[in-house]
């Protein structure tokens, strides 16, 4: 399968930018585990796009942070994935999370769009619910469970642990997947993100506090290559 694995864009006030990051470390980990089954690529839609601030229609104190739905349609049509893995570790970037899935489907209906991360884990019922887009959510650690998930080709999903998934219209939630041996687990695929991004970040970051929070935004988007 051609796997895509998306860390969504953020939502941030006006006041905390320019803002700083770190490296997706958990798609790394996950790419890890499955690279060797499956053709896999991450999209850090903030390490890839970092330089790029949109200022929210619906709240225009809040900066949308990272590459928007274009990007993704970018590389949606370039890769064009089997299954769609998107990441979300707040609550407070619920909103961009749920926009991602919906864009995928808007893209392919027929992509299989997996969530996983602290956010979707805590209240996967809530999020299945609020969002037809989203097809299956892993809770908990995913690593192996997202393995087996790709390996059954999404069938007989009740047999998985730590899913959660809708069946006639109800969520149903398999039993959780015992701890990882994270000592076992394989090396993080950072090759697969765009590392060196994230120094630029936090060095344009601090010109913030040297030249002012405009200017370093300017110095971003002209000087992000």
């Amino acid at each position: 399968m051609r796997v895509l694995l998306v860390r969504p864009w953020y939502y941030v006030g006006k006041l905390d930018i320019p803002y700083v990051v770190p490296e997706p470390i958990g798609i790394e980990y996950l790419a890890g585990y499955i690279a060797g089954d499956h053709e896999v690529r991450v999209l850090d839609l903030i390490g890839s796009y970092w330089w790029m601030y949109e200022k929210s229609v619906e709240t225009p104190e809040m900066y949308r942070f990272g590459g928007g739905v274009n990007e993704l349609a970018s590389v949606l049509k370039d890769f064009r994935p089997d299954v769609v893995g998107v990441s979300s570790l707040f609550l407070t970037q619920e909103k961009a999370f749920h926009e991602v899935a919906i864009a995928v489907k808007q893209f392919d209906k027929k992509i299989t769009v997996v969530a996983g991360g602290p956010h979707p884990s805590s209240t996967p019922e809530m999020v299945l619910n609020a969002n037809s887009s989203i097809d299956v959510i892993v809770v908990g650690e995913g690593e192996e469970t997202f393995k087996e998930l790709l390996a059954s080709g999404f069938k007989n999903l009740e047999l998985i642990k730590g899913l959660a998934f809708r069946r006639e219209g109800k969520v149903v939630i398999t039993p959780m997947r015992p701890p990882i041996d994270i000592a076992s687990a394989p090396s993080p695929r950072r090759d697969l993100i765009p590392f060196k991004n994230f120094k630029k970040m936090r060095k344009y970051a601090g010109f913030s506090g040297v030249f002012g929070r405009e200017k370093a935004l300017s110095l971003m988007r002209v000087m992000h290559n």
